[in-house]
Order: C-alpha cells, then sequence, then structure tokens
C-alpha cells in the first residue's frame, strides 16, 4: 500500500506532463498552420499549456480529492473528465460576470495614484511574486474593477479564483455552520485553499467572535501557504483585527495599494 502511495502522485505527474507536451506541440503545429488568424490559434495553444500546467500543480499540491461539491473538487472533477471552459469556471467563481475586465480599466488622467494602481494589478497578474494584494482607498476609486480584472484574467487561465465580498463570505460560512448537521458542504476549504481568493469590501462587516475567528483564520491559512490573495477594502486600521492587518502589511508576502483619489461616480474626472 505504502508503494502504491508513491508510485500513483508519480504516475499522475507523468500523464500530467505528457498532456503539456501534447499542448505545447499543438503551439508549433499552430503556427505551420494556414489559419485565419495563427496568431490567435497559437495564443489560445499556449492558454491551454498554461492551464494543463495550472492543472498538475493544482494535483500536486491538494494531495487529496477535495469534496466534490466544493469548489476545488469541481474542478478536479473537470480536471478528470477534461470538461473545463472558461465560461463555467467564471460562473463557478462568483465574479461579475459584466464588464470589470482589466482592459476595460481606463484610468483618469486626474490621478496619477490610479494609473499606478492598474500597472501594479497588470504586473501581479503576469507575476504574483508576492501572492498578497491590497488595494485601499475611498469608494469609487476603481478597487472592485482592478480587482475583479486580475480575477477573470486569472480564472481564464485555468486558476481556481474565488470571489466575494466580505458579506457574502460570512453569510456563507454562518449558513453552513447553522446547518452543519445537513449534508450542505462547508465552504471554508474552499476560502483556505482556492488558488486566488478576492475578497471584496473587507471591514465593512461588524463581525461578532466567531465569524472574526474565522477571518483571522482564512487569512492566515492563505497567508502560510503563499496563495493568491487580493483584498480591497476601505480601512487598514481598527476596523480591521491586528493579527489581519498585519498579514496585509507584511511587504515579505504582499503589498498595499494606497488610491487616493475622487469617486468616479461623482464625475469629477
Amino acid at each position: 500500500q505504502a508503494a502504491q502511495q508513491i508510485v500513483a502522485p508519480a504516475q499522475q505527474q507523468v500523464v500530467g506532463m505528457y498532456q503539456i507536451a501534447l499542448a505545447m506541440q499543438n503551439i508549433q503545429q499552430a503556427s505551420s498552420q494556414n489559419m485565419a488568424s495563427p496568431r490567435q490559434a497559437e495564443q489560445a495553444a499556449r492558454d491551454e499549456a498554461d492551464r494543463l500546467v495550472m492543472k498538475v500543480e493544482r494535483e500536486q499540491a491538494m494531495g487529496i480529492l477535495a469534496h466534490p461539491d466544493t469548489i476545488i473538487g469541481q474542478y478536479q472533477e473537470w480536471d478528470r473528465l477534461g470538461m473545463w471552459n472558461k465560461e463555467r469556471a467564471l460562473a463557478l467563481s462568483g465574479l461579475p460576470l459584466e464588464g470589470l475586465g482589466l482592459e476595460a480599466f481606463h484610468p483618469r488622467t486626474k490621478h496619477a495614484s490610479v494609473a499606478k494602481a492598474k500597472d501594479i494589478a497588470q504586473s501581479y497578474l503576469l507575476s504574483g511574486a508576492l501572492p498578497f494584494l491590497t488595494l485601499t482607498g475611498p469608494p469609487g476609486v476603481g478597487k472592485t474593477h482592478l480587482a475583479v480584472g486580475i480575477g477573470k484574467a486569472l480564472c481564464e487561465k485555468g486558476m481556481v479564483v474565488v470571489y466575494r465580498t466580505e458579506s457574502q463570505l460570512v453569510s456563507e460560512l454562518l449558513s453552513a455552520f447553522d446547518e452543519a448537521k445537513t449534508s450542505k458542504v462547508n465552504p471554508f476549504e474552499d476560502f483556505c485553499y482556492c488558488e486566488c481568493l478576492i475578497i471584496d469590501d473587507l471591514g465593512v462587516e461588524n463581525a461578532q467572535r466567531w465569524t472574526a475567528a474565522r477571518m483571522d483564520n482564512i487569512i492566515d491559512t492563505r497567508y502560510v501557504g503563499k496563495r493568491r490573495t487580493i483584498i480591497t477594502t476601505n480601512a487598514l486600521g481598527a476596523q480591521l483585527s491586528p493579527r489581519i492587518a498585519s498579514r496585509l502589511r507584511d511587504t515579505s508576502v504582499g503589498q498595499v495599494v494606497v488610491i487616493p483619489a475622487d469617486d468616479y461616480r461623482l464625475g469629477k474626472g
């Protein structure tokens, strides 16, 4: 049995690497075929190769199968059946589906901080060397737009992305706790271990002790595991727990981007 536990992951890795090799072969074929848009075909093949790399890394990182009703478990099932597509992934993520892509974010000339925030968001999307990204500033400066834009791009590449406002996240945790004796799956696993978690409007909830402790657990688990985590908030002071604020400010793991600008909804440019 011990030997099987060693051999099985190795076999999965070989199969995964074989799939990646096939995808890379498709890239070479795409560039040589007479297509109307060979550049698009080549990019599609590269995206597929990237997604397969993520699949292999996901299998190795998780080590075990997640509950099939969790978001992570659904991705694992899609991986197994070859059923992944970006429409399903976006729908499952909770990301707003209308607009809010990074390409649609147009910084206002009046505020250099907004343009700088977009540059940082694009760098985070490409590298993710520091897994935590916190966007802070008053309402209406584009924090949610940037966070969702990053999330959509990562989701379309094959990453397990989960988007929730703080209110939604707390509500789901409380609901799962209230129905703990039923078959309802606790979303705590997804919030802790998905490849990218986006929490919008952190700090707006007057959290009770139980929910505050769960939020601390989620942030701490992701901090220790160095998993991509994007936070938008209007406050980094007393409205956040000292433990969470400390994690977000740790420059060895993440970056805090302050956007001091006017509310774009007021039409001030």
